[in-house]
């Protein structure tokens, strides 16, 4: 994100578990950013509310990611390029 001038306005996990436990899945807003730091202590407090089973696999999704400098129109473009 910040080798370009991307920026997001939501964080999320989602685990699965190995058994039949089904899956979690949580996520935060804020105000746009690309500060790694306060993301990673987003990404810890959503991780303290993860219930404690083996995991079989972990997602961390950056949501509402947003290129600084474009217009809405190129935006739309990109975030279906990501899709």
């Amino acid at each position: 994100m910040r080798r370009g001038d991307y920026y997001c306005r939501r964080l999320g996990v989602h685990l699965s578990w190995v058994g039949d436990l089904g899956g979690f899945w949580d996520e935060t807003d804020f105000h746009e950013t690309r500060d790694t730091g306060f993301l990673l202590a987003r990404l810890e407090e959503l991780w303290q509310r993860v219930p404690r089973y083996k995991p079989l696999s972990v997602g961390v999704v950056l949501n509402r990611v947003k290129l600084i400098g474009l217009s809405s129109t190129m935006r739309i473009r990109l975030r279906f390029a990501f899709c």
